[in-house]
């Protein structure tokens, strides 16, 4: 997210415009935002971004014994594949430990549509610009809400099979809700995130994490 760079030792951007040039080695997203999702639906989101970091920070022959290194880390549970232990990991506890370890104080904000985990996009607080929300809206909400409705579909299709076995039918029923449910609520944040995506709010960040924080409280995870 460009805070750090693998080129220039210590920190190189809290703020102010961003110097391309100072990376070379890992260049960071140039929207400042990370999606983070329970699959791969983009070809930028945080699992990939992770892959490329390790290959140019290691080496690309040393990937996946490395993924495995920090899924294995975070303890898998049972036939849980180290992508979806690295997931779970950025979906539901990343945030968390980001704020115990700032102080509650984040530096990365968390945009969450809810309990049914519909929205997580990672913003540097540092890299924040007026459009940041609507650039969330229309390029991280709009597309996934989208991904989910192909999910549906494809759901259907398979339900359609009349040699579909009762254990599998039972499942994705079960999927098929999930997904719904995850547009539901989708379709009510959005209402919320369009608040702040048409006032264009401006943040200071001389006011500090906490005042800047509270002008986002409907749109961002809770600190706790």
């Amino acid at each position: 997210m460009g805070r750090y760079s693998l080129d220039i030792d210590g920190l190189v951007n809290a703020g102010g415009k961003v110097d391309e040039s100072i990376y070379e080695t890992f260049k960071p997203n140039k929207d400042r935002l990370i999606q983070i999702t329970d699959d791969h639906y983009f070809d930028n989101d945080i699992i990939v971004r992770l892959r490329e970091f390790l290959s140019v920070a290691f080496s690309p022959e040393t990937v996946n014994e490395n993924i495995q290194w920090l899924a294995e880390s975070l303890t898998l549970k049972k036939n849980e594949s180290q992508e979806e232990r690295l997931r779970r990991y950025f979906i539901d506890e990343f945030f968390n430990d980001h704020c115990k370890t700032y102080q509650k104080r984040p530096i990365y904000w968390l945009v969450d549509s809810g309990k049914q985990k519909g929205l997580r996009t990672l913003i540097y607080m540092h890299r924040y610009q007026p459009d940041t929300m609507a650039t969330i809206r229309f390029e991280h909400l709009q597309e996934i809400q989208s991904k989910y409705q192909n999910e549906i579909e494809m759901i259907d299709t398979r339900l359609a099979n009349p040699s579909i076995s009762a254990s599998d039918k039972r499942s994705l029923e079960k999927s098929k809700s999930a997904y719904q449910k995850k547009i539901e609520e989708l379709q009510e944040f959005d209402k919320k995130l369009a608040t702040y995506a048409n006032e264009q709010v401006d943040i200071d960040l001389d006011d500090g994490v906490k005042a800047n924080y509270e002008k986002f409280g409907d749109v961002l995870a809770k600190i706790k």
